[in-house]
């Protein structure tokens, strides 16, 4: 799952992408997040991405943060960060 953080000014946004997804709790969308980065002890807890005042949690095997376009994704992940289609 890849959350989409981003200011309407900017031509990137910040993607913070949860591997092995396990569970999420909490909207979809909201405005002025207030994102932490949990990272879990190996085996024993998950990584964890909460915004508190926004009653979101998500429960992952990893985390990857990446910077990329800000563009519309909300239609289609195509050329997601730049990657080439399938030929």
């Amino acid at each position: 799952m890849a959350l989409r953080i981003y200011r309407h000014d900017e031509p990137e946004a910040l993607f913070i992408c949860g591997v092995g997804c396990e569970r999420i709790t909490g909207p979809f969308s909201w405005d002025n997040a207030d994102i932490s980065l949990v990272i879990g002890t190996y085996n024993e807890t998950p990584d964890r991405v909460i915004d508190t005042k926004a009653g979101f949690e998500l429960q992952c095997h990893g985390i990857v943060v990446l910077v990329g376009p800000s563009t519309d994704f909300e239609k289609t992940f195509d050329n997601f960060l730049g990657e080439n289609p399938p030929a």
